[in-house]
């Protein structure tokens, strides 16, 4: 196991121009090195030899065939990849020579992660759901890496050198006792005692420039920050799209997710507008008559130095709210993992709820519903990256993180009391537990929480011992924020909720 500190890098303007540079040619290789796998892919795909075992390997998985007769075929299917010089160490080699042209800028170990990391993006399409290998823009080629701490891009005595050049590293202030200053120091003294693996070198924009990490990986487990502890007992998270649930022994959790996020959605909208305004301005004979682009033809883009500028400043703006957003979910994580460390949540595929409904359907008027679903929300709040978060923090502890089933689960329709399932609309907010309103979302974090063994199903018998508890805690909740001065979203359905106070 493997983690990362990342320290930022005092660099000077003539650093700047050298890493830049470097950066344009890391990003050269790796479009080669695309390029080329693209190609051989390519032509894999149409060998008749290929298809016909690969159509083999398809129909002996269908009939449940022995291991002996898959194997046998997957390695006849290895040997055809292979002559086509898709693997890694092949790609390793023909990178070789591309690294030999900038061989004073970009080291050996440096090209061959490159490669690595285009040989992934291969095994996507291969042996997952990738469909095929996509270019890097300049922009969006953020760091370059080493294979160890040896050769290449080293750590030294304070100083990241890397072919002749040689940059501080800003290492925290000691600062005063019990101050953030001084936990972070700490914490950084405590990472450099572990065994240094490699280093990455990370660029972020930043306004119009770009500022400069280094990111040191390091073996083992990271060390446990002051304020971040394991709790015991029963944890259950309802997450969704923009909010969260949580139940607990202790308490209940109703928030929204990034709530204290400032965000910048207006003005990256405003940028956006502009943005096509500007493109459209400087390629006129790209745009059909009825402002559509031109299809079925190769475009050549012009943008402006304005453009230019907005561009670099709406890079800047979503790495800010991107940061900031994994900060708050950082926070949220270590608060969730104190109240206990048997943790359960639903398995969601955020992805799907992500793309834009294909089926169109009509409102009651008459009029066409928006096919657009989940995507902006998904992109404003980040619920699967808080699920990774937690995750991450139990493995550290050698604890798993338990994922119901939701289908045979159905959290959301489920009494325990009457002991069946109700459908609800999605616009129902609370449900009635016998004699009692519950907000809908913290009631089936009530329910994950008291799974059986089989995370298929509910535990009746636990629900019955835990629900006066949670009640209360939840009545408890719902009057203090329906007191609140605050803004909530009208998912959370507080208006409708009538509880005892």
């Amino acid at each position: 196991m493997n983690f990362v500190l990342t320290l930022k890098l005092n660099t000077t303007e003539y650093d700047e121009a050298v890493l830049a540079k470097r950066f344009y040619y890391g990003y050269k290789i790796s479009n080669i090195v695309t390029a080329y796998a693209s190609k051989q892919l390519r032509l894999m795909k149409q060998d008749p030899v290929y298809q016909a075992l690969l159509s083999e390997r398809y129909a002996l998985k269908d009939s449940e065939a022995s291991k002996k007769e898959i194997n046998r075929v997957n390695k006849e299917l290895q040997v055809v990849r292979v002559s086509y010089g898709l693997s890694e160490y092949q790609l390793h080699s023909f990178v070789k020579i591309q690294q030999h042209k900038y061989k004073k800028h970009i080291d050996s170990h440096a090209a061959q992660k490159i490669a690595t990391h285009v040989w992934r993006s291969v095994e996507e399409v291969l042996y997952s759901n990738g469909k095929r290998l996509h270019f890097h823009k300049y922009n969006d080629f953020l760091s370059m890496e080493g294979k160890k701490n040896t050769s290449g891009i080293r750590y030294k005595d304070g100083r990241i050198e890397w072919n002749k050049l040689s940059i501080q590293v800003q290492m925290p202030k000691h600062g005063t006792l019990g101050s953030s200053a001084f936990k972070e120091y700490e914490y950084t003294k405590a990472c450099m005692k572990h065994k240094l693996c490699y280093n990455r070198i990370k660029r972020m924009q930043v306004g119009s420039r770009w500022h400069y990490y280094v990111q040191f990986v390091f073996e083992g487990e990271p060390p446990v920050k002051p304020n971040s502890h394991i709790g015991t007992g029963r944890v259950g998270i309802d997450i969704g799209t923009s909010t969260i649930a949580v139940s607990h022994s202790d308490g209940v959790i109703l928030q929204e997710l990034g709530s204290d996020v400032k965000d910048y959605s207006r003005e990256l909208n405003r940028i956006q507008r502009a943005l096509d305004r500007s493109r459209r301005a400087t390629n006129p004979g790209n745009y059909n008559h009825d402002g559509t682009i031109k299809r079925g033809i190769k475009l050549r883009w012009f943008m402006s130095n304005h453009y230019k500028t907005l561009a670099a400043k709406k890079r800047s703006l979503e790495r800010k709210q991107a940061a900031a957003l994994k900060d708050s979910h950082e926070a949220l994580a270590n608060e969730i993992i104190s109240h206990g460390d048997d943790i359960y949540v639903e398995s969601m595929t955020f992805k799907g709820l992500q793309h834009r409904s294909k089926e169109t359907t009509y409102s009651k008027t008459g009029k066409i519903n928006r096919k657009g679903r989940f995507g902006k929300s998904i992109k404003n709040h980040a619920p699967a990256k808080l699920i990774c978060i937690i995750e991450r923090k139990l493995n550290y502890e050698g604890i798993k993180l338990h994922k119901i089933n939701t289908r045979t689960f159905r959290a959301s329709q489920y009494n325990h009391i009457s002991n069946d399932y109700i459908k609800k609309h999605l616009t129902m907010r609370h449900t009635w537990i016998g004699n009692n309103c519950v907000q809908r979302d913290l009631y089936s974090a009530f329910l994950l929480m008291n799974s059986d063994e089989t995370l298929n199903h509910t535990s009746r018998d636990r629900c019955n011992d835990t629900f006066k508890d949670f009640l209360k805690n939840h009545n408890d909740l719902i009057i203090k924020m329906q007191n609140d001065d605050a803004s909530y979203p009208s998912s959370f359905g507080l208006k409708h909720i009538k509880v005892a106070s």
